[in-house]
């Protein structure tokens, strides 16, 4: 899968992106303080896996 791009999503944790096996990067906008992570600390949890 590589990337993944998404515009909004129903909840404000987005760690369960993480457990998806074939997502190397997200990308996503716009950027809300209320998310549970950001953008650059997910990609950097993705890039250690």
């Amino acid at each position: 899968m590589g990337n993944f791009y998404f515009f909004a999503t129903a909840g404000n944790d987005l760690s369960p992106m993480l457990y998806l096996p074939k997502i190397e990067k997200l990308s996503f906008y716009p950027k809300k303080k209320k998310y549970s992570r950001t953008m650059e600390e997910l990609n950097n949890i993705l890039e250690q896996k």
